[in-house]
């Protein structure tokens, strides 16, 4: 072979390797990453961009970190239903507890469980006090929180000296949109005791109760509030009542839910003569707090450090436990109750550890369909027989190249020109083929052993 058509070989095949090296021709995936990861790190825009990302990511997080540790506050209006009960003064302690802590409470007294569970649904107030053993399927109101367990307070004239001696009475079960009626009804049901038929209800609420004169009173009064209640200590003590005892909390309990055992010590509400003279058995109904579901959960978030916090138990000095927080209400939990469930959780739990799981898992789908789409729109790579065909045509050409540096068998005196251009592009091929041989990764290891022996001992053979 002339020296002109050897050197022609030589060019045509190194411009085929350089080629197939950049078209990725039988890239593998780890070929096409590094590959694309080649080309990245070779294009000074695109690392421009990448890093500014990088800075832009970082930057960001920053700031979100930064501004979770800012102190923010909220308004939020709450109520806790009438101005004389229980549940507005701790409404009250709320507010005043809360307002340390960058939240300004605006406390709004509405009469009736019913009434502050729709004023909730219309986002008229943001969150409320209310009694359990209800069901008002509201889709606005969201469950914060368990508060603690109030007791059912029967309180009766002299003349009556048990439920059955309610026949023929007046009594009063709180005000019409009150949740009292619910649980006194269904209490008195239970005695056997039918209203409109064996007692006549009125529906006085706790201060229109107190204002009465003496001869308006009604001869029962039911009430629910923590122990001490404010509204039957005046009814003990000014209009001469006496605590009736409930005898059959768990019966009850067996067909209704929202009942708890309870009890009210003696001495609780009046010393002489002590009222109770002995501690007797009543019903526990739980207190719940709940809230609109529009309520920034870091504000619910806010309202629950406060309900929790020491200030706010020895103002109402009441057992409030966060243990009891997620007691159902029949209300979704709001944002916020989640938040405080989960900020204790560690880092690296077993469900975080699930979910980072899912996430690569998620990651590595999305890139081996990532990196068979690059493939399929590459088009159909050379099979394994034509690679091999390609490395065998190097092998010949290599073969040629000794032969040409021999001085074609004959002895022929090949000019130093000749020898070390040819020298040269034997060691560009070189070079060549073995890029391409981590590219293709598919040829017999004996062809690719013989074909670099070829092209390394023309270097040792023919360099003078």
């Amino acid at each position: 072979m002339s020296y002109t058509e050897l050197v022609t070989r030589l060019d045509t095949c190194l411009d085929t390797l350089r080629h197939r090296q950049e078209s990725g021709e039988d890239l593998d995936a780890e070929g096409l990453v590094d590959s694309l990861l080649e080309r990245i790190q070779a294009n000074t825009w695109l690392r421009g961009c990448f890093a500014g990302l990088v800075c832009i990511c970082l930057l960001a997080a920053m700031i979100y970190f930064v501004w979770g540790l800012l102190p923010r506050s909220y308004n939020l209006s709450i109520s806790g239903g009438d101005i004389l009960s229980n549940r507005h003064q701790l409404a009250v302690a709320l507010r005043d507890a809360g307002a340390k802590s960058g939240l300004h409470i605006t406390v709004q007294p509405i009469s009736g469980t019913f009434g502050i569970l729709e004023a909730v649904n219309e986002k008229k107030i943001d969150v409320a006090l209310i009694q359990g053993g209800l069901d008002v399927p509201l889709p606005n109101v969201r469950h914060v929180a368990m508060v603690m367990p109030e007791t059912l307070h029967l309180l009766v004239r002299d003349d009556v000296r048990s439920l059955q001696d309610l026949k023929g009475k007046v009594v009063n079960m709180g005000s019409a949109k009150g949740g009292t009626r619910i649980i006194g009804e269904q209490v008195l049901d239970f005695s056997e005791l039918t209203l409109g038929v064996d007692y006549a209800p009125s529906m006085y609420s706790a201060e229109e109760l107190l204002a009465l004169p003496e001869h308006k009173l009604p001869d029962a009064v039911l009430n629910i509030s923590s122990v001490p209640s404010f509204v039957v200590e005046e009814l003990v003590r000014q209009k001469d009542y006496h605590l009736l005892e409930i005898p059959f909390p768990k019966a009850l309990a067996m067909r209704h839910g929202w009942v708890a055992d309870s009890v009210l010590l003696p001495y609780t509400y009046k010393t002489t003569p002590p009222i109770p003279s002995k501690e007797i058995t009543s019903l526990g109904v739980n207190l719940f707090m709940v809230a609109h579901k529009d309520v920034p959960a870091h504000a619910v978030l806010k309202l629950l450090d406060t309900l929790y916090s020491p200030a706010v138990r020895n103002i109402v000095r009441a057992d409030i436990r966060p243990e009891n927080i997620i007691q159902p209400s029949g209300y979704p939990n709001a944002e916020g109750t989640e938040l405080f469930l989960k900020r204790n959780d560690p880092i690296f739990s077993e469900e975080n550890l699930e979910r980072l799981k899912a996430l690569l898992g998620l990651l590595m789908s999305g890139l081996t369909f990532v990196l068979m789409a690059l493939r399929w729109l590459r088009g159909k790579g050379e099979s394994r027989a034509l690679v091999e065909e390609e490395f065998r045509g190097y092998l010949d050409l290599t073969a040629n190249c000794h032969a040409f540096l021999a001085g074609n068998g004959a002895g022929q005196q090949v000019a130093e020109s000749e020898r070390r251009e040819v020298l040269w592009r034997m060691a560009r091929l070189r070079a060549g083929v073995l890029e391409r041989l981590a590219q293709v990764k598919t040829v017999e290891p004996t062809l690719a052993a013989a074909l670099l022996q070829g092209l390394d001992s023309a270097q040792i053979r023919h360099t003078i």
